[in-house]
Parts: structure tokens; C-alpha cells; sequence
């Protein structure tokens, strides 16, 4: 439970407005229920009809949760109240959302303490409670464990969050984990998306292009050349050559859209799913877990990503981490992988095969200018149905 954590007793889940601490709350409280457990969940701000919306918008069901409304003013009165509710509704879980305005008056330590030390912990129930950064350092001081929640944006406005384990009682602490908030997915942190292994698919397309890459596409290849060489067509000439053959070929496409692919695959007789990205700064974690969810669903042998370079304009120095991530998760599902780029940021060194396209007297010139496998052309020059010649 807890997120991927065994948070044990008092945790404080501390972060500014926005952060995500109510989120990572319902992620808990979701997780607690589906374990069987019961789930009380105390909010001072809002209702449980605007609870269960949210919710239900993270992909969380939590009808199960006994929900208490709990305005109250004066604090004596709140944790008497909340201590009659314990010991009436015996949960195992507790949420607090928020202790803040709990604290901060006159005795708001005191009665916490007391709370905490007389029934909660001797109760065996696990609390989670939600804290701004402005809340008395005490309450830290008193939690078995702290989490601490963090949002920045980097300058092209891509969301950057992270979740801090300060203190967790039993486990190190010190360490933190990058996750994201998404619409129906919920709070995900990114080093629980995993690609389903499978064994590298070894894709030929019948045509000269094979040669140029060591008999067939096999890992990562990239398409380099300068706008207007080409780099679109042969794509999908390559995914079109692929899909008459029988492979499962997936289609990104980052600035056509997909009508104009399909147009283009009908010169080469073959049809294959083309998707539209649409690439925006703060829908970075979507994209991310988009990604992973593509490739463990549809399960291609062939993936092109048609136009990388807009994710580098987009995303800027994320996008190089974002597709690292990328083709390193392509490689462990054992998908081939083809994509195209003007400039490739630098990833022509983390790849297997770079074809680079250049426009001659001649025509359009292929050149194999990386293979981890040996090529048995190294050049090529297309003809107008884009055959070696």
C-alpha cells in the first residue's frame, strides 16, 4: 500500500497548494480499499460529492471511503468528534486533509498530541495527513514518517514533480521519485512504468533498404537529414514495407497528420495505425505514460516516430531524458524502432543504426553512417518509389 511504500503510523505529506498531496492521498486510499482495508477520510475543505468527482477524474474509485465533511471551527470540538469516529467506525486507514488550521490556534498542539498518542497509534491505524509548508514544525517532529512534495516547471514550462521521503520509520530515507498527476491514471511515478519484455522483433522490409542496416531493422534506427530530404516518405515506405510483410506497425506522426500519412502508404499499397502527437509542456507526463501504455497494449513489432525534434522544441533538455527513457524501453519490449529527426540532439549516439539523407544531382542519397550490425551497402540512392538503385 501507500504508493509503492509501507508507510507505517504517523505520515505527514507536507507541499505547497498544488503539489499533488491530496492526490497522493486518494492514490493510498484507493490502494488501502482494494486491499480490503477500511478508510476513513476526514476533509476540512470540501464536500464528498466534489471528493468522489475528482476522484473518479484520477481513475480512483473511492465510494468505499467513509467520508466526513468536518467544518469545524474550534479544534477541541473537531479532534473529540474524530476520536468518537475512530473508535465508532474502526478504520484501518486515516486521512487527515488538512491538519493545517488544526495547529495553529491556541492548544492545537496539545490536542493533536493527544490525539495521536491516546487512540491513533495505540490503535494500530495507519494516518496519513496532509500539511502546508507553513505548519508548525512540531507536527513533523511527532510523524513516524515525512513526505515531502515538490512541483517546478522547467523554461518551457514542462511540470517537473517529485516526492521526497525525508523520514520513513523502518525504511532509509533521503531519496526522492519524479511522478506525474494524470487525467484518469492518477498520481503514477515514473519509475513504475515498466515495458512488457519480449523478444526483439526483427523487421524486414523485402526491399534494398535491409542493406543499409544490416540485413533487417533490428533495435533503434534514426532518419537524419535536413528538411525537405525526404525523411517523411521514407518513413513510411519503411513502415508500409513492413505491414505488407505482416508485422504490427504503430505510426507517430508529430507534424502531418494522419490522413496525410495514410495518403502517403497508399502509394506502397499497405495499411498501419497512424497516431497524431500532440506534444504541449504541461502534458509531459502524459506523454511519458501514453508511451508505455502504447507499447504494452498494442504490442508493435515496428514503432516510427515521425518528426522527434518537435518533443527537443517542446520539451527542451526533458525531451533527451524523455527518449533515453523511450529507447531504452523499446529495446527491454523488443520492438524495432525507426524515427526521424532533422538534428538528432545527440541521440545518434545512443542508437543502433543512423541513416543519414542528403539531396544530390542524382537524387536523394542514403548513407549508413552507424550499424551495430555490419551493413551490406553503405549508400543508396532512391529512386521515385524510394527503391535503392
Amino acid at each position: 500500500m501507500s504508493a509503492g511504500l509501507e508507510l507505517r503510523g504517523v505520515t505527514a505529506i507536507v507541499g505547497e497548494p498544488g503539489t499533488g498531496k491530496t492526490s497522493l492521498c486518494m492514490r493510498m486510499a484507493h490502494e488501502a480499499l482494494r486491499a480490503g482495508k477500511r478508510v476513513l477520510w476526514v476533509s476540512l475543505y470540501e464536500g464528498k460529492d466534489l471528493f468522489l468527482q475528482e476522484a473518479a477524474g484520477l481513475g480512483y474509485k473511492l465510494e468505499g471511503v467513509d467520508f466526513w465533511e468536518a467544518v469545524m471551527a474550534e479544534p477541541e470540538a473537531f479532534w473529540n468528534r474524530l476520536l468518537d469516529y475512530v473508535a465508532e467506525r474502526r478504520p484501518d486507514v486515516l486521512v487527515l486533509d488538512s491538519v493545517t488550521p488544526l495547529v495553529e490556534g491556541v492548544g492545537g498542539r496539545s490536542l493533536m498530541l493527544n490525539a495521536l498518542y491516546r487512540v491513533l497509534r495505540p490503535s494500530s491505524i495507519d494516518v496519513f495527513m496532509t500539511v502546508e509548508v507553513d505548519t508548525p514544525p512540531f507536527v513533523l517532529y511527532t510523524a513516524d514518517n515525512v513526505v515531502r512534495l515538490f512541483l517546478e516547471r522547467t523554461e518551457e514550462g514542462v511540470p517537473e514533480r517529485k516526492m521526497c521521503i525525508d523520514k520513513a520509520r523502518g525504511l532509509p530515507g533521503g531519496y526522492c521519485r519524479q511522478f506525474d498527476i494524470i487525467s484518469s491514471a492518477g498520481l503514477v511515478f515514473f519509475d513504475e512504468l515498466k515495458p512488457v519484455p519480449g523478444r526483439p522483433a526483427e523487421v524486414r522490409t523485402g526491399t534494398a533498404l535491409d542493406e543499409l542496416v544490416g540485413g533487417s531493422f533490428l533495435g533503434n534506427t534514426l532518419l537524419l537529414g535536413p528538411v525537405g530530404s525526404g525523411k517523411t516518405r521514407l518513413a513510411v515506405k519503411i513502415a508500409a514495407a513492413a505491414a505488407a510483410n505482416g508485422y504490427k506497425v504503430v505510426y507517430r506522426s508529430f507534424a502531418e497528420e494522419p490522413w496525410q500519412i495514410k495518403e502517403l502508404a497508399k502509394e506502397y499499397g499497405a495499411d498501419f495505425e497512424v497516431m497524431a502527437m500532440r506534444v504541449k509542456p504541461p502534458t509531459y507526463g502524459t506523454h511519458v505514460y501514453e508511451f508505455y501504455r502504447l507499447i504494452n497494449e498494442a504490442r508493435p513489432d515496428l514503432l516510427v516516430s515521425d518528426g522527434l525534434d518537435v518533443e527537443f522544441r517542446v520539451y527542451g533538455e526533458k525531451a533527451f531524458e524523455l527518449n533515453m527513457r523511450m529507447l531504452s524501453a523499446l529495446k527491454e519490449a523488443g520492438v524495432a524502432f525507426v524515427g526521424t529527426m532533422a538534428k538528432s540532439y545527440g541521440l545518434a549516439n545512443y542508437v543502433d543504426n543512423v541513416l543519414r539523407l542528403r539531396r544530390a544531382k542524382e537524387g536523394v542519397v542514403v548513407e549508413a553512417v552507424k550499424s551495430f550490425r555490419k551493413p551490406k551497402r553503405i549508400r543508396c540512392i532512391l529512386t521515385e518509389r524510394l527503391d535503392c538503385s
